[in-house]
């Protein structure tokens, strides 16, 4: 009983703290002006591109080594604070900010936007958004390794309030982009404050930084190619009509909003379990280990998926005639999007395994297979209906679910047998 109610109070922070992010797309939707809100989610996505290649694999990395390393002995040591900022720092100012620069401006020369001085001030503050995110990645890692996933989970909150707010007083491409970014401070202030807290105390010696280092490039390759078929999404959205980019951000929104309450209810509960689990088999099989956590997670993630389908077609089918025709048309694409939940999670959960296993070349096989099916459904859509690319990323996820199951049953879990022969029979 105890567990439904921590997992439920998780899920209800998910819910709180994703609202004023998922809220963006149709609050600018409802102001109806699709030059300035088409610019601004294209530019929010080359920044979030920018983060997704360095904060989210950094983040996962560190968390796959504190959490086996808290599972055996226990506890870290402050010392690993400092040596994780300097690593987000360097990777956000190298690596992050120049990948969103390149995607910010392929983004708007496909759109065809006009340059003025608004524009190159409002993109210079959303770029600043990955290197921030970045740098929290360093303090996420270590409240969810110590467990204190709702914090971290909170934090989103601070992303989008400031921006939703902006977007129904002053629809301004500059304020957007300033409210994004200082939402993205506050987050960072709140992480650091919050993981300040924590009790340390034993070495992290056990867990060599050289190890970190070493597959931090397949981290960033995988991130970049992982990321790519949403980027393709928005650049074919951007050929289309005005409006078009507002209209699948709003169903990328949707699938986005949904993902992350089944991530906090289902899929990192259960990253951050599995190693734990692994350094405490001592001759256990591995393999039925992992067989039964892949079929756990599927089945919870599907069941919360039909949920929010549910819900969502529920929503439709009793809307106001008056619903602007943007926002019932981004609903049902979002409606279809919501198919790829479950294999999504499968997607990133096996993923994070091979990350934890130290084989590298995973990392880059999987994500790979997910842009080249999502690219060959892009363009097969975009000559049917522009408006259905937003779904061409379900096929791509499809695939990566089968690619990743191969590298994890055929190549990770035998990695984790030689890197751990202390766990063997």
């Amino acid at each position: 009983m105890r567990a439904v109610l921590t997992r439920g109070f998780r899920v209800l922070v998910v819910v709180v703290s994703s609202l004023p992010g998922f809220a963006l797309a149709p609050a600018l939707l409802l102001v109806d002006r699709p030059s300035v809100s088409d610019q601004f989610f294209l530019l929010l996505s080359a920044a979030q591109l920018g983060a997704a290649i360095t904060a989210h694999p950094y983040e996962g990395l560190t968390l796959a080594n504190l959490s086996f390393h808290i599972g055996r002995f226990g506890d870290f040591s402050s010392d690993f604070y400092k040596r994780s900022l300097r690593i987000s720092l360097v990777l956000g100012s190298v690596v992050a900010l120049p990948t969103a620069a390149i995607a910010a401006v392929v983004h708007l020369s496909l759109y065809d936007a006009t340059f003025t001085a608004s524009l190159a001030f409002g993109s210079t503050l959303l770029l600043t958004v990955p290197v921030v995110a970045c740098v929290a990645s360093s303090y996420g890692a270590v409240l969810i390794a110590s467990e204190a996933y709702n914090v971290v989970l909170f934090s989103n909150f601070f992303r989008g309030v400031f921006s939703v707010a902006v977007a129904l007083l002053v629809p301004s491409y500059v304020a957007l982009c300033g409210a994004y970014l200082a939402g993205e401070v506050v987050r960072l202030f709140f992480l650091l404050g919050a993981s300040r807290r924590l009790h340390v105390g034993k070495s992290l010696d056990a867990v060599p930084m050289f190890i970190e280092l070493h597959s931090l490039p397949s981290q960033v390759a995988s991130g970049l190619i992982g990321q790519s078929p949403f980027t393709l999404i928005r650049s074919l959205l951007a050929l289309g009509p005005p409006g078009l980019v507002s209209i699948g951000e709003f169903a990328l929104r949707i699938f986005i909003a949904v993902n992350q309450v089944v991530s906090a209810a289902v899929t990192m509960p259960s990253v951050g379990r599995f190693p734990k689990m692994v350094a405490q088999t001592f001759g256990g099989s591995i393999s039925s280990l992992f067989r039964e956590e892949r079929r756990k997670l599927f089945w919870e993630s599907a069941a919360w998926t039909c949920l929010a389908m549910t819900a969502l077609w529920v929503t439709l089918l009793f809307s106001p005639d008056g619903l602007p025709d943007n926002l019932r048309r981004g609903s049902v694409l979002g409606l279809f999007a919501l198919l790829a939940v479950p294999v999504n999670s499968l997607v990133f959960w096996q993923s994070r395994i091979t990350l934890f296993a130290g084989w590298t070349r995973g990392l880059i096989v999987v994500p790979s297979v997910f842009l080249i099916g999502t690219a060959a459904a892009g363009f097969f859509l975009l000559a049917y209906n522009d408006a259905a690319v937003v779904l061409s990323f379900v096929f791509g996820q499809i695939l990566a679910v089968v690619a990743s199951s191969v590298a994890v049953s055929r190549f990770a879990l035998l990695q984790i047998r030689v890197k751990h022969p202390e766990l063997l029979p």
